[in-house]
């Protein structure tokens, strides 16, 4: 069967009137990097804090599906957090969790720079 734009109208009306809806709101997973620059000295005490962190984060947080440090290979100061968030609400929610902001507490003794965040949207499936 060939479908013209007037045969989809029709399909689509079709569906939306038996409970179907064509807009569906699609949820893209919100990607997140940090960027975090370590005092010299202060590996040992970071990674440690980390580690708890994300222990924490991966058993208590079901809407993060990854949170994982990276330590630079060209400066092993440098460290990359890659996170990944079914959706905003999740994203905001870590943020405020105890875990995190006991643990901000102690990696921000370790820092030597502000953090770089960088926000970004799944794309495609």
């Amino acid at each position: 069967m060939h479908y013209s734009t007037s045969n989809v109208v029709d399909l689509m009306g079709l569906w939306q009137f038996s409970g179907f809806n064509l807009e569906m709101e699609k949820i893209m997973a919100i990607g997140v990097t940090a960027k975090l620059t370590v005092q010299d000295g202060k590996n040992a005490e970071f990674e440690a804090a980390f580690a708890s962190l994300s222990e924490s984060v991966n058993s208590l947080e079901p809407g993060c599906n990854l949170y994982a440090l990276h330590q630079s290979r060209s400066n092993s100061q440098v460290y990359i957090v890659l996170e990944q968030y079914k959706d905003e609400a999740t994203l905001a929610a870590h943020g405020k969790t105890e875990h995190y902001q006991q643990a901000g507490k102690v990696l921000a003794t370790c820092l030597a720079a502000a953090p770089e965040i960088e926000l970004m949207d799944s794309v495609g499936g």
